[in-house]
């Protein structure tokens, strides 16, 4: 379960990095500062990349040394993204009108 908890995990950072990319190149706002002071410095592109891979690596690390504990995070962690992506997509609806 935990694995596809995991891969889940990363087609919702994908959906999340591509809605992102869309909404910002289409003059949208990232609104998590962490993230937006990162693009700022490495570009919008190679910013969301770096986070999504590095965050991504974390946790399929944490995920194989802490089988256990790290089923419901990842479980968690997909509820989150799946909020964030349907914020993301309605966004894009949005920008659309």
């Amino acid at each position: 379960m935990l694995l596809i908890y995991f891969i889940f995990f990363l087609l919702l950072q994908a959906l999340d990095l591509w809605s992102t990319y869309r909404i910002i190149s289409r003059g949208g706002t990232e609104l998590n500062p962490v993230l937006r002071t990162i693009m700022n410095k490495l570009g919008l592109v190679c910013g969301l990349s770096v986070v999504k891979v590095v965050i991504s690596a974390v946790l399929g690390g944490l995920c194989l040394l802490l089988p256990n504990a790290m089923l419901y995070f990842m479980a968690v962690a997909c509820l989150v993204y799946i909020v964030v992506a349907g914020h993301n997509i309605n966004e894009l609806v949005k920008q659309k009108k």
